[in-house]
């Protein structure tokens, strides 16, 4: 349904957007969309969409972005190179953060929600200590051991 008309649309609204996603949907194109399924909240504060847009296309376009980055398990192996044992701390951070890996040789990139690449350390072993620069936000920190790669969201305050 979308707001201010009772009929309920047979299709998805928001294609892009996860299966399991509840929107709340607001004046001016704002809303919060939250998803079980990845644990995560996703919300658009602001002006209107600009000229000729419609909230529901916006919102769908930010999914269609968000489905784009990488933010899965690229292999059923998971446990078989320990990366499930990858841990990420303090998180949220305000400054330095580590990036642990017991025993796993790895590669590792830091990513803005843009997909912009803010740092690239190849040859890791074990730990890696992140001297953060970067400004408040939400960024995500990709590993990539032993042909398996993951990726973690760290927060920036």
């Amino acid at each position: 349904m979308v707001p201010g008309v009772q009929f309920i649309f047979p299709v998805s609204l928001m294609p892009h957007a996860p299966d399991d996603m509840i929107a709340a949907l607001g004046k001016n194109g704002q809303y919060v969309d939250v998803v079980p399924s990845l644990g995560m909240v996703v919300i658009r504060m602001g002006n209107a969409p600009g000229e000729g847009e419609v909230s529901l296309t916006l919102n769908d376009l930010i999914w269609e972005h968000i489905s784009g980055l990488d933010g899965s398990i690229t292999s059923t192996e998971e446990n078989r190179y320990g990366i499930s044992n990858l841990t990420i701390y303090p998180n949220p951070t305000t400054d330095i953060f580590t990036i642990h890996l017991p025993y796993q040789h790895f590669d590792l990139y830091l990513y803005d929600v843009n997909g912009n690449v803010h740092l690239q350390r190849k040859g890791c072993y074990g730990q890696e200590e992140i001297k953060s620069e970067l400004i408040s936000g939400v960024y995500f920190v990709k590993v990539v051991a032993e042909n398996t790669s993951y990726t973690r969201r760290v927060i920036v305050h």
